[in-house]
C-alpha cells in the first residue's frame, strides 16, 4: 500500500517563520498560465529571511552585518526576503534565484518541507 506524505498546506497569505539571516525549505504550490491554459505545481524552495543591515558606524554602508548575505550581479550586498530558488551554475556552487509572484504565477499555498523516509532501512547520505 502506497502511503503518501502528509502535508499541512499553510495559505499564501501567510509567511513562514525563518530567524533572521536564515533561510529554510519548504514545499510551494504554484498556479501558472502558459498557452492560455492553467496549471499547477508543487516544488521546494526557499524562504529566505536576510535583512541588510549595517552598524551604526558604517556611514557608507559598505559592510553588512551579515557576512552570508546575498550580493547582486555587480558584487553590492542586498536585501534578501521571501521566496527564491536554489539554482545550479556551472562555474560556481549554486545561486539563489528571487521567485517572482505575479498575475499568471500565483503562489498557492506552501508547507514545511520534510525529507522522506526510505522505506528499506535506516540510509543516509
Amino acid at each position: 500500500m502506497e502511503q503518501k506524505p502528509i502535508v499541512n498546506w499553510q495559505s499564501p497569505d501567510t509567511t513562514p517563520e525563518v530567524g533572521k539571516g536564515k533561510t529554510d525549505i519548504f514545499w510551494i504550490a504554484v498556479n501558472y498560465k502558459r498557452e492560455d491554459a492553467w496549471h499547477t505545481t508543487v516544488f521546494d524552495a526557499q524562504y529566505v529571511n536576510k535583512p541588510l543591515e549595517f552598524a551604526e558606524d558604517d556611514t557608507e554602508k559598505e559592510y553588512p552585518l551579515d557576512d552570508d548575505c546575498f550580493f547582486d550581479m555587480d558584487g553590492d550586498p542586498i536585501e534578501s526576503i521571501g521566496w527564491y530558488r536554489l539554482l545550479e551554475h556551472a562555474d560556481f556552487n549554486g545561486y539563489y534565484e528571487p521567485i517572482t509572484f505575479r498575475e499568471s504565477y500565483v503562489l498557492l499555498g506552501w508547507a514545511k518541507y520534510q525529507k522522506p523516509e526510505y522505506p528499506g532501512g535506516d540510509y543516509n547520505v
